[in-house]
């Protein structure tokens, strides 16, 4: 292989997080659709609708893991920039132009891409701000000892996982209380997936230690759908996330640790390998048009539609829905990251 070795059980999460992510933007169709109170059991509907909006902070997680280590300049950390902006700037003109139409106004577009991100575009913006700090973090990162980052990760998982329930449920507890800055997307995601790369060693985990976190995984998950439950019976129109979200962290970390284990311990031929590795470089593509082919166009739309509302049903509809979509548009992005110029972009 000409170019240094990936690793495989990177591209797997990547792979794993960007079906969730389409899976979270099937919004009414799916996503919303299954938390609703009516119709089949709520808590297994409700199960998928929690365990994907792990994806982004699975994301956040892989950008920690990989460039905290490094050892670069700040000039060669902020190279990195022009080709996010370049792509959040292009897309977000492509879907406001779709959008719009005839009434498209690129001084209005322009205006519109400053003041507010487009849907899912939001990523970009976040990760813009990431490499912005990724120096800095750097500095944060390497000073982490075990013990310290046992502490942070705990301190995390209470206030972002018990805190929302304490103040929705029991008692409003006073926001200075809280070290919020340690909840920011940008700095606890990647900081814990620096933890997990280069502070815990995988060797040192067992099945058993496996078992127990998915266990605990599956116990946060029921009690973000009761919580979920009792918000919705108050405020039945509601989108908040409030309780999709507050053990997001928990259930990245889960996948993180889980597909670290298995992958580090078995051997991958090298079909396999390059399957998944070209898929793993196609995500970041992927993440860009999926919305094209999940939403934007007549012709796949009405194809989805059949699908979910036919006699598959809603629920299995939905998840074939999303395969397909990630596997079309993985076509598309490895055919179109052999064009020199665009690959550049993807």
């Amino acid at each position: 292989m000409k170019n240094k070795k990936r690793e495989v059980y990177i591209d797997i999460l990547r792979i794993l997080a960007c079906i969730m992510v389409i899976f979270n933007h099937t919004n009414e169709r799916g996503f919303y659709k299954i938390l609703t109170l009516t119709g089949r059991p709520y808590i297994w509907r409700s199960f998928f609708s929690i365990l994907c909006k792990c994806a982004v902070p699975i994301f956040f997680m892989i950008s920690g893991a990989l460039l905290l280590k490094k050892e670069e300049s700040i000039k060669d950390t902020y190279k990195r920039i022009p080709k996010i902006l370049i792509d959040l700037i292009l897309f977000s003109l492509i879907y406001i132009y779709i959008d719009s139409r005839e009434s498209f106004n690129i001084v209005n577009a322009l205006k519109q891409i400053l003041s507010t991100s487009y849907w899912h575009l939001w990523y970009l913006y976040a990760y813009i701000a990431f490499i912005i700090t990724l120096p800095f973090m750097r500095k944060f990162a390497k000073s982490l000892d075990f013990k310290t980052s046992i502490y942070l990760l705990v301190l995390s998982l209470l206030t972002m996982g018990i805190n929302p329930i304490v103040n929705n449920y029991l008692i409003k507890l006073n926001n200075n209380l809280l070290p919020y800055w340690t909840l920011t997307n940008i700095f606890i995601y990647p900081i814990i997936g620096y933890i997990l790369e280069n502070i815990i060693d995988i060797k040192k985990i067992k099945l058993k230690h496996i078992i127990g976190i998915w266990i605990i995984l599956i116990i946060s998950i029921i009690i973000g759908e009761v919580c979920e439950h009792y918000f919705l019976l108050k405020y039945p129109a509601s989108k908040d996330e409030t309780f999709l979200t507050n053990f997001s962290l928990l259930h990245a970390l889960t996948f993180f640790v889980t597909i670290k284990y298995f992958v580090k311990g078995i051997h991958i031929n090298k079909l396999c390998y390059s399957i998944i590795t070209e898929t793993g470089k196609n995500v970041f593509g992927i993440y860009l048009i999926h919305i094209l082919f999940l939403c934007k166009i007549p012709f796949f739309n009405n194809i989805w539609t059949n699908l979910e509302q036919g006699v598959i049903g809603v629920h299995i509809g939905v998840f074939i829905t999303c395969i397909l979509v990630f596997l079309i548009c993985n076509l598309i992005i490895y055919i179109l990251r052999k064009i020199p110029l665009i690959k550049k972009l993807l």
